[in-house]
């Protein structure tokens, strides 16, 4: 077995046993994300053990809407709604045969390059990822969702620049957004920031202190910990 099999072993392992639930899926369903140790971080701030939240796609943005399955849905509607259902149920290659065949006919489909770049952030595609990620932004530039998961898909690269340029994007269309909110925490946590963190964190919901107590098990990081 190659270290890649190993890793993505234990991936699988940690998304299906815990981590942070994501509004894309529907609630009964009990998905979430967790993501390994942080490869790259400093050693002198505290390493926070996994984000406290994962990706937001919402259910305007990726859920689709009642029509959807009310209307009498055209040849493009049905390869949507059934690449939506395959991803929900985590049949990832299956959903993007469907997703990929709506791209070929709506080349700029909002919906349709959200989830693709799920998948392949999930697959760690990352060129393929941007590459969704920035066409569908450029679509729909106000799409808090979509913006908040290109920033956790950088959060998960370690990639914090972007990663808080991307969340705090999606905070200024929708300042109310908890997976944001809860990533941009951690971002910041990352960076060694407690007292922003903190205070990130608390507007993201109860609980702040607590969360926080995760990502800085050693307590406040002493003044020359971030220099």
């Amino acid at each position: 077995m190659n270290r890649a099999t190993c890793c993505t072993g234990g991936l699988l392992v940690l998304l299906a046993l815990t981590g942070c639930r994501s509004s894309i899926f529907n609630p009964d369903l009990g998905s979430h994300f967790r993501l390994p140790g942080w490869p790259l971080g400093s050693r002198d701030v505290p390493k926070p053990p996994e984000t406290l939240d994962g990706p937001d796609t919402g259910v305007a943005a990726v859920g689709g809407q009642p029509s959807d399955r009310e209307s009498q849905p055209n040849a493009t509607q049905t390869k949507l709604i059934a690449g939506r259902d395959a991803f929900r149920s985590g049949r990832l290659t299956t959903a993007a045969g469907h997703l990929e065949a709506v791209l070929a006919v709506q080349p700029n489909h909002v919906e349709a390059h959200h989830l693709m770049a799920l998948i392949t952030d999930r697959a760690r595609d990352f060129t393929a990822s941007d590459h969704h990620f920035e066409t569908a932004i450029a679509a729909a530039p106000r799409n808090a969702n979509l913006l908040s998961d290109y920033g956790f898909s950088k959060l998960q690269r370690s990639d914090l620049k972007s990663a808080e340029a991307l969340l705090t994007r999606a905070l200024s269309i929708d300042p109310s957004n908890s997976f944001a909110l809860n990533n941009l925490g951690t971002v910041q946590a990352r960076q060694g920031r407690y007292d922003d963190a903190l205070a990130t964190l608390r507007k993201a919901g109860p609980k702040a202190e607590a969360k926080l107590a995760r990502l800085f098990p050693a307590g406040r990081p002493a003044a020359d910990d971030t220099t």
